[in-house]
């Protein structure tokens, strides 16, 4: 059984009155490796959510709250085909956030007699409610592709031809071209509304060439460059330059006082995180900026020594604080820094990366 851990924290506003509130922390990354990780569940299903209701309220001796999931069984791994589930945690921080209307990898369990879906388990969304899928990081996506693997169902396989996907309301979704069973060529994925979400570039299953994602709204999300696979130059994630008009009413009235500050910092298109790579693919140098271009955080790596040397800076441009790491483990000496460049607190590391305080 997976573990998880609910940290609970206790809040007293007056000398009558707590609230209690749950922080839920995973302890496990959990793969999908082997029929013998599976053998715990007794359903394991590719299904659509039809329905998603409260079957049990907190209450003053019990604050968990215990939904039921209604779906159709898309594709069967395990067990006998059901229609409904139990969802542990439900409005918790441990939620996993089904929602009607999405498909769902689900790992069901036997939980006071009944099937049950956990927290920190392995249960993955495969498509969201307008249909799309997480293309950029594979999730769901790969764990239906080895659940089909382990259980022997059939996987399709694209030798020699185009292959094109679309959404339910007419939208392609993703276009691609292989050659004898390899991807090569452009890919392109779109968002349902239309808009393009990434476009890449293949050599025989390989990266190679620009990559580049875009938010919904069109504007640049990330970009990299490849050379058969490994990264090349610089890769950077921007800023989204979008602003909710919730959300824009909010930071006029705190932070930015009128609409054309607020603008003058929004509307640019800004990196946020930026990594260097060296000829061998390695990153060597990572940044961080704040919406205005100013360097927050600067790594610079030696691979080939696994020494590290980080640093922050204040807002003013002055360096807030510097340290190094060798082999994974803190070393040297840490110094911060006040923002008229004056220092602050340091203090040295043992061989072991323990701090050596003064007394």
């Amino acid at each position: 059984m997976r573990q998880y851990l609910r940290i609970v924290i206790i809040f007293i506003s007056t000398g009558f009155i707590s609230q209690t509130s749950q922080a839920c922390v995973c302890s496990d990354i959990l793969t999908i490796d082997s029929l013998a990780q599976l053998e715990e569940y007794s359903f394991i299903a590719h299904v659509k959510i039809i329905d998603d209701q409260i079957l049990k309220e907190p209450t003053k001796d019990d604050h968990e709250t215990i939904g039921q999931l209604s779906f159709k069984v898309l594709e069967l791994f395990k067990g006998e085909k059901i229609d409904k589930i139990l969802e542990y945690a439900k409005n918790s921080s441990c939620d996993i956030g089904v929602s009607k209307g999405e498909e769902w990898l689900l790992f069901g369990t036997i939980k006071n007699n009944k099937v049950s879906i956990l927290p920190c388990d392995r249960n993955r969304r495969y498509k969201e409610r307008d249909g799309r899928r997480d293309w950029k990081y594979g999730s769901g996506l790969q764990e239906l592709d080895q659940l089909r693997k382990l259980y022997g169902h059939p996987i399709r396989k694209f030798v020699s031809e185009e292959r094109k996907e679309f959404y339910k309301n007419g939208k392609i979704e993703i276009e691609e071209s292989y050659v004898n069973g390899k991807l090569n060529g452009a890919r392109k994925i779109w968002y349902p509304n239309g808009m393009l979400f990434c476009r890449q570039s293949y050599v025989n299953d390989t990266l190679d060439g620009k990559a580049a994602w875009f938010y919904e709204t069109g504007q640049i999300y990330e970009d990299d460059y490849y050379e058969r696979g490994k990264p090349l130059n610089a890769s950077r994630i921007y800023y989204d330059s979008t602003i909710e008009k919730s959300w824009k009413k909010l930071l006029i009235e705190d932070f930015y006082k009128t609409e054309d500050s607020l603008n003058f910092v929004y509307k640019r298109v800004q990196a946020q995180y930026e990594t260097i790579f060296d000829s061998y693919g390695r990153a060597i140098i990572s940044r961080e900026y704040t919406r205005l271009g100013k360097i927050s955080r600067e790594e610079i790596i030696d691979p080939e020594k696994k020494f590290r040397t980080v640093i922050y800076y204040h807002d003013n441009g002055v360096v807030s604080s510097i340290m190094y790491s060798l082999n994974g483990v803190e070393f040297g000496h840490y110094q911060t820094y006040e923002m008229d460049g004056s220092p602050g607190r340091g203090w040295d590391y043992d061989k072991e990366g323990k701090a050596i305080l003064n007394k």
